[in-house]
Parts: structure tokens; C-alpha cells; sequence
């Protein structure tokens, strides 16, 4: 069979992590080759991704970085599409068009920058949330809050996302991620199978 390229995408908090990995499981226990990617990535580029974030690096550094680290990713996203797998990402390059394009300003321009050796997905699911719920939630964690983790910057986040699935409706799914976990984690599946066939 084919390989399929699913992204989960969503602010800080919306549940596209756990969704993520629950997708994955669920795809092993039905017999498909489903591998579990994210991003940043575990490579010494995602590294540098982090440590970017640590010392609060200028916004285009950032950007730079995460570009860097996902061009490497699709590579090897390339490589398991071949082979058949069905590749589920938590965070993919629309992440980086919604958080830097909101630190930027601008996210047309790393769209533009990102073309030449960006993957579109097959299926992008995106968990949305009011950020003021979301920022509940990432409370409960019990850890310092990130750099992004504030209401104001994942507002604007939040409709560069909305305006990315508004753009390409046949990619995205859409999904209220203010439900309980399991209703969202249902119709996530859902959409899923039904692009899987």
C-alpha cells in the first residue's frame, strides 16, 4: 500500500500530542506500518531547535532553525513514505508557518521559503482550542510555561492556523478540541480511516 503522511497540529495544550501517539497505537493494533515523527525532531537539529528556545534566539534564527531541522525531517519522512509506512507527525511546517509567521508577522514569506523541499501532507488534523483553555490546561502540567505559552501569541497563532485550513479545506480537518479527549480522539480516528481507505 501506499505510504500516507499525517500531520497533527494545534496550539500548546490542545491535545494534538496525545492524539498523536493514540493514532499510532491504534494504527499498529489494525495491522498498518504507522511510525510516530515529531517535531522538533531528536536529531542534533531539533537540538539546536531547543537550545534556540533556552536562549530565546531572535525570531528569524528561530525560524532558520526549525526550517533547517524539518528540511532534514521530510527527507527521512521521504524514505518511510517509500517503504509504505503511514507516518503520523506531531508538528510539521504548518507549525512553523502559525508560530514564527506569528512572531514574524508574516507567514506568507516561510511559506515561500519552505516550498522548494517541503512535503504537503495527505491529511492534516488540526486540534483547535481557545487559548485560554489551553493555557488551563498546560497549567495543570505542572511546569514552567515556554516561550510561546502565553494568551496574546497563541491567539494569533491559533488563526494562522485557522487561516492555513481555510486556504487548503481538502487537507484539513478541523476538529474541537475543547470536547472530551476521547470524542476528539473518535472523530480524529475517523478522519484518518477515511483517508486511509
Amino acid at each position: 500500500m501506499p505510504g500516507l503522511l499525517v500531520t497533527c497540529e494545534g496550539i500548546d495544550g490542545s491535545g494534538k500530542s496525545t492524539a498523536a501517539r493514540a493514532l499510532v497505537e491504534e494504527l499498529r493494533a489494525r495491522g498498518r506500518d504507522a511510525r510516530l515523527h515529531v517535531e522538533p525532531t531528536r536529531s542534533w537539529l531539533g537540538e539546536a531547535v531547543r537550545r534556540g528556545f533556552q536562549e530565546d534566539v531572535a525570531p528569524w534564527s528561530e525560524a532558520l532553525l526549525f526550517m533547517a531541522d524539518h528540511a532534514t525531517h521530510v527527507r527521512d519522512v521521504r524514505v518511510e513514505l517509500a517503504q509504505g509506512a503511514l507516518v503520523v507527525s506531531d508538528r510539521w511546517s504548518d507549525s512553523t508557518f502559525a508560530y514564527q509567521g506569528a512572531a514574524l508577522g508574516d507567514m506568507e514569506v516561510l511559506r515561500r521559503i519552505e516550498a522548494p523541499f517541503d512535503l504537503t501532507p495527505d491529511l492534516t488534523l488540526l486540534f483547535d482550542l481557545d487559548p485560554r483553555v489551553a493555557l488551563e490546561r498546560v497549567g495543570k502540567r505542572g511546569l514552567d510555561k515556554e516561550k510561546f505559552e502565553h494568551e496574546e501569541f497563541l491567539a494569533k497563532v491559533r488563526a494562522n492556523y485557522l487561516r492555513l485550513a481555510k486556504d487548503e479545506p481538502a487537507r484539513f480537518v478541523v476538529l474541537d478540541a475543547a470536547r472530551p479527549a476521547a470524542d476528539v480522539l473518535r472523530d480524529a480516528l475517523a478522519a484518518l480511516l477515511a483517508r486511509v481507505g
